[in-house]
């Protein structure tokens, strides 16, 4: 979203884990149901599932041990309108056989995304306000560039106790970057 510019990450950590159950749909459907209800721009919710294939039908999220058996392992991810994102793993299926599990994927997931619009039409946040996006020169940024050029070193003054003496600032040091990893030449020990 533009004019966003604070830095979100959902982090899913399993606590508990009943060795049946791929956490990994579980973390897709929590992280988007999380992001709907706080009030950061998010253009969902998203839903997902697990799709396997085995024995001529297709098998909504299988259990660990039906994944090994299943002639598919497909997730598939998306919103109310489409298809976002599509992992799969087959063992050589027709075209038809792969569609329709997309198919059935994406009809499978949408009570989820209907839940999670309940949920958030229940308790989420009043959504963030947006700061306009600022306008962009080319050659400019928002400290004012480009700044005036200062003089390296300033032209000789007269004292104003002696008349005839004059004094030069020295000019400002200059680091260089990166810094030197090593001593300058004149400085490092000579070999035996």
């Amino acid at each position: 979203m533009k004019g966003f510019k604070n830095e979100t990450q959902v982090i899913c950590t399993v606590l508990a884990h009943d060795l049946e159950n791929d956490p990994d749909i579980v973390a897709m459907v929590g992280t988007s149901a999380a992001l709907c209800i706080s009030g950061v721009p998010f253009l969902g919710p998203i839903g997902g599932c697990r799709v396997g294939y085995k024995n001529g039908a297709y098998v909504l999220n299988p259990l660990m041990d039906e994944v090994g058996d299943s002639e598919l392992d497909l997730i598939v991810a998306g919103t109310q309108e489409g298809v976002l994102m599509v992992e799969s793993m087959a063992s050589e299926l027709s075209e038809e056989v792969m569609l329709g599990a997309v198919t059935f994927g994406h009809d499978s997931f949408q009570p989820v995304i209907q839940a999670i619009i309940e949920l958030a039409e229940a308790c989420a946040k009043d959504p963030m306000d947006l700061p306009a996006a600022a306008a962009r020169h080319p050659r400019r940024c928002r400290r004012g560039w480009p700044r005036p050029a200062r003089p390296i070193s300033t032209p000789p003054t007269t004292s104003a106790t002696s008349p005839s003496a004059t004094t030069r600032s020295a000019p400002p040091r200059r680091r260089r970057w990166p810094p030197s990893r090593f001593p300058p030449r004149s400085r490092r020990p000579r070999a035996c």
